[in-house]
């Protein structure tokens, strides 16, 4: 059963230490869908996710290559970070063939997911982007409640930091 969790953000800093918190959490064969509009913050976010998973290489819209591959560390082997947005029919998905590339030592992130209608089965996680203004992000992850669980006392870890720190 999925559980949601919603998170504003003001900064780009703040969508990538969010995307930071999600990808401690990410382990192999986990498939993410981001979803949102040009310009919500979805790239911003992989940043953060490929920095906990010790991507290497920089962290770029995969829209004119469709996927990007980064190496991670152990016991991860890579991020594939893939971007559907100029797929016009949800077959052209299956060229990709990304479900031969995911297995249990890569994670899946994929941009613009609503575009292959459904072939790539269920994601482990939804993110959901709406931009609220220039730098404010509302961003809605969608996952399994005991996972969503360590994300939620990450979040709050951090809130009580920063409010040690501002004190």
């Amino acid at each position: 059963m999925n559980t949601t969790l919603t998170a504003r953000t003001s900064s780009p800093e703040e969508t990538i230490a969010l995307g930071v918190l999600l990808g401690q959490l990410l382990v192999g064969g986990d498939v993410v869908s981001l979803v949102g509009g040009l310009g919500a913050g979805k790239t911003t976010f992989v940043k953060g996710v490929a920095q906990a998973l010790g991507g290497q290489g920089a962290v770029r819209s995969p829209t004119f290559a469709f996927v990007h591959h980064h190496a991670c560390n152990p016991p991860l082997d890579e991020l594939l970070h893939v971007d559907l947005y100029r797929l016009d029919q949800p077959q052209e998905v299956l060229g990709l063939a990304l479900d031969e590339l995911v297995d249990d030592g890569t994670v899946l992130v994929i941009e613009w997911m609503e575009r292959a209608e459904g072939l790539l089965g269920e994601p482990s996680v939804v993110v959901e982007f709406n931009a609220q203004s220039e730098a404010t992000r509302l961003i809605e992850l969608s996952m399994a409640a005991p996972r969503l669980a360590g994300l939620l006392d990450a979040l709050e870890d951090g809130d009580r930091h920063s409010q040690r720190g501002s004190q």
